[in-house]
């Protein structure tokens, strides 16, 4: 037997409904031992708990006052996070990519097209561009071409750049 076991993990599985052989399978520990435990330590108790439905109460509506204090903290929210938004424009503004690796993704960072992307997606999202029928900025995002010429896609926008960089 392991000595390092995560029994929440194994706990939190048999509670979901895995059953002793599915949990086993998942965590590599005795079906046998599983059983024992959740026995033990009433999971089956715990797992009826888990399943049982959840009452829902009824929404109450709001007065006009909670409304409106909820309009107001929803448009001092959205502010900050376009200044959020506004600054991480201006980082990337300042950081423009200068070779095609810059827009690379690598192990240790995002590159300049996946953050620039992230970010206009994100401003996309909090001026709702797509819920009001407008659309986001086009982000031209030019494929830069480092594959050989016989497997390369006929219909992408291409910079050719040597292969053998």
């Amino acid at each position: 037997m392991a000595l390092n076991v995560d029994w929440n993990y194994i706990q939190a599985l048999f509670v979901q409904g895995f059953g002793p052989q599915q949990t086993s399978d998942k965590t590599g520990i005795k079906p046998g031992t599983i059983r024992s435990r959740a026995v033990r330590l009433n999971w089956y108790e715990l797992r009826a708990k888990a399943q049982l439905p959840v009452a829902c109460p009824l929404p109450k509506s709001l007065d006009p006052a909670d409304s409106k204090a909820l309009a107001l903290e929803s448009r001092r929210t959205q502010a900050r996070l376009s200044r959020v938004i506004a600054n991480q424009v201006t980082a990337l503004e300042s950081q423009e990519p200068v070779t095609y690796r810059d827009l690379q993704n690598t192990p240790k960072r995002e590159g300049y097209a996946a953050t620039a992307n992230r970010v206009l997606q994100q401003a996309a999202k909090l001026y709702g561009w797509e819920a009001h029928g407008q659309q986001a900025p086009a982000m031209n995002l030019t494929q830069i071409n480092v594959t050989p010429p016989d497997q390369r896609n006929p219909n992408a926008k291409l910079i050719d750049v040597p292969y053998d960089i």
